[in-house]
């Protein structure tokens, strides 16, 4: 998922017509790979465009939560995709 977001991350700096659109898959793809710095690099890109899009805004807002280190915030996140043992 990290790679995948780089790609995207790249695609998004030089593809104006679709940076927001890839912006957001970097977004979600490096929170997916729990590569923080990747997640923050690509929301700073997505920033950087300046776009009320919501798709741009749910991504920062995905973003901001997923990475306030908030102790409860991981295992809620967890526990809302199911367990996946039995």
């Amino acid at each position: 998922m990290a790679t995948a977001s780089s790609g995207w991350l790249e695609v998004s700096r030089v593809d104006p017509f679709n940076a927001v659109g890839c912006g957001f898959e970097a977004v979600v793809d490096a929170l997916l790979a729990r590569d923080q710095p990747l997640a923050v690099d690509a929301v700073a890109a997505l920033n950087s465009l300046g776009s009320h899009a919501a798709i741009a805004t749910q991504a920062v807002r995905m973003a901001t939560l997923l990475g306030t280190g908030d102790a409860t915030v991981r295992p809620a996140v967890t526990g809302s995709r199911g367990s996946s043992s039995g």
